[in-house]
């Protein structure tokens, strides 16, 4: 008998190790230490999506308009941003984080695609 560790997933950072990203059901995205300390310094963050890889880049902006606000608690030990999209775009869980160019990156098991009569987006 094999026994496999159910992993809790949390909607801030107190559950995570310094280079992860947890997105939760309710559409919040919690980020670990070292990805906080390179995405607070514009205050908003933009998300870009690669469907052929699977992968979500998260990258500082300045730009309101695009950019989801940046949001820490007082002393700063959770970090996260919150999106309603998120929760029907990308599955729940917790993702190990890399630095590629100016984005930070995560790999995900599917990203939903968005259907073409009323753009609701729909996980298979």
């Amino acid at each position: 008998m094999v026994f496999e560790l159910l992993e809790k997933i949390r909607a801030n950072t107190l559950g995570l190790n310094p280079n992860q990203i947890s997105i939760s059901k309710s559409g919040t995205i919690s980020f670990g230490s070292d990805i906080c300390d390179r995405l607070r310094e514009k205050g908003y963050v933009e998300i870009y999506i690669d469907r052929e890889e699977n992968q979500i880049g998260f990258k500082s902006t300045e730009n309101n308009l695009n950019g989801f606000k940046f949001q820490e608690t007082k002393g700063g030990k959770t970090s996260h941003i919150v999106s309603k999209m998120v929760k029907d775009l990308f599955p729940r869980g917790k993702f190990e984080a890399n630095l590629e160019e100016d984005f930070i990156v995560i790999k995900v098991p599917e990203i939903a695609e968005k259907k073409s009569d009323d753009q609701t987006i729909k996980l298979k």
